[in-house]
């Protein structure tokens, strides 16, 4: 995995063959990459969390299908531990590991989503995308947290949007 510091975010490549991947009604979504937004780019009941993770698969047709995860503070994350020690803190940073961390790790088997299609929150901001955010947060511990923070811009969030004629459903699964 290569770790980059792209001066919007920290974001996560996944630059193995090893790939973890979701299926989508029946099509495979491989994931290329996942990175943060302090604080939360979706919010509940108008509350946005102390983070977000976005996790950013992609079909073999170039189709994007998105998993987000809140992340509030109380218990330290063993997932995040084994990121904070090697973000790059300075844009254009970037640095690697070969252990092995598996970004599975950060999502309960019993997790339920609110789905939705939108476009992409950063650039190239396509349109029609799949939109997966967990109803289930994370912790992270205030350490942890601002270590994330630290390592970005201030506020690295697009602004909740107006919901206009989206539908939102609940994905139990």
């Amino acid at each position: 995995m290569e770790f980059i510091n792209n001066g919007h975010s920290i974001q996560i490549n996944f630059t193995s063959e090893k790939q973890n991947e979701i299926t989508v009604n029946e099509k495979i979504f491989d994931l290329k990459q996942f990175h943060f937004h302090c604080p939360s780019e979706h919010t509940h009941d108008n509350i946005a969390f102390d983070a977000e993770a976005h996790f950013v698969h992609v079909s073999d047709a170039g189709e994007i299908s998105v998993l987000g995860v809140f992340i509030k503070e109380g218990a330290e994350n063993e997932f995040l531990n084994k990121l904070i020690t090697v973000i790059p803190s300075n844009t254009g940073n970037k640095s690697s590991v070969s252990d092995e961390i598996c970004p599975g790790d950060i999502f309960n088997t019993e997790n339920e989503y609110y789905v939705y299609e939108d476009s992409l929150t950063t650039p190239p901001c396509t349109e029609d995308d799949n939109w997966f955010v967990s109803r289930t947060n994370i912790e992270a511990s205030t350490e942890q947290i601002e270590a994330l923070k630290n390592a970005m811009p201030l506020n690295n969030v697009r602004p909740a949007q107006a919901i206009n004629e989206r539908e939102f459903g609940k994905l139990d699964e």
